[in-house]
């Protein structure tokens, strides 16, 4: 579905965006995705160091795109500039986290489990974003597995495996990179850094369309 098409469709059912920022014109724009090619990477940074290897299908890289926007889905750029704020959303997404968590690991049939994986959607794709952003100023070094770990937890929600016990070591596994990410940023979390998360939130963005759309179009 195209963009325009798939913003009309969320409006009517209730969902609003956030607020775009400047620089962001890569996620917002449409473009004909081809769904035979894969991602191989997406980029949290301008530089060749900020790459992120990574495997994901066109098809899935977009509808993550798509969902980068989504209020309740990510974060949203008005509340970074204010530590307050943002602590209550990482503190939101970690409860969220957790709650999956334990979601997961109650599984006890095929379908509790394929219901589990897919609800980490969401939750996976806000911790990414806020890894992304204030984890990276918070440590350059820790940020990029919990980056990693969201991409291929999203991939997983989006298409959960048939090997449901292989599935589930992984999701516990990415969930736990995570949860130890959300927790340095909650322990560091000041003024200062939630002032700089709003920068680096506009080139995150940016620079995640952009490779997506560059692969996939």
């Amino acid at each position: 579905m195209r963009r325009i098409k798939h913003a009309a469709v969320l409006i009517a059912i209730g969902w609003t965006f956030a607020t775009p920022a400047v620089g962001q014109d890569d996620c917002l724009a449409s473009f004909a995705v081809n769904p035979s090619k894969s991602v191989t990477y997406l980029s949290i940074g301008p530089n060749a160091g900020d790459r992120i290897d990574t495997m994901m299908s066109c098809s899935v890289a977009e509808r993550m795109r798509n969902e980068f926007f989504l209020t309740g889905k990510t974060i949203d750029r008005n509340l970074l500039g204010n530590a307050g704020q943002l602590m209550s959303k990482i503190l939101e997404i970690k409860m969220r986290l957790a709650s999956h968590k334990a979601e997961l690991e109650r599984a006890t049939t095929k379908f509790s489990h394929f219901d589990a994986v897919q609800n980490l959607r969401d939750a996976v794709l806000a911790a990414g974003l806020a890894s992304a952003t204030t984890g990276c100023i918070v440590s350059a070094e820790a940020c990029k597995p919990a980056v990693r770990a969201s991409f291929e937890l999203y991939e997983l929600a989006s298409l959960p495996s048939k090997d449901l016990a292989q599935a589930r070591g992984q999701a516990q596994k990415d969930i736990s990179t995570l949860e130890s990410m959300l927790q340095s940023i909650q322990v560091h979390l000041s003024d200062n850094i939630a002032r700089q998360s709003t920068l680096r939130f506009d080139v995150v963005l940016s620079e995640m369309c952009r490779a997506i759309k560059q692969q996939c179009k």
